[in-house]
């Protein structure tokens, strides 16, 4: 495995005809769901082609990254 864990997610929304909506409707669930756990999106962000969207999600698994996380949850 390299050195950063990335898993690559697709899913199709047939419900928004809006790129703009989707790619931000879906950030926001992600950014919900994920936030209790060592997992984020990564910086690339959501893209969108023909209704589908696509991006990767990261781990961080190192103590100093943990730290940071904590940290920024702890702001908001």
């Amino acid at each position: 495995m390299d050195r950063i864990v990335s898993l690559s997610f697709t899913l199709e929304d047939s419900k928004t005809e809006n790129e703009y909506d989707s790619k931000n409707n879906l950030k926001k669930l992600i950014k919900k769901r994920l936030e209790d756990t060592n997992w984020r999106l990564m910086s690339e962000g959501i893209d969108y082609r023909l209704g589908v969207l696509s991006g990767k999600f990261r781990v961080y698994e190192k103590e100093e990254d943990l730290v940071k996380l904590i940290k920024n949850a702890k702001r908001k």
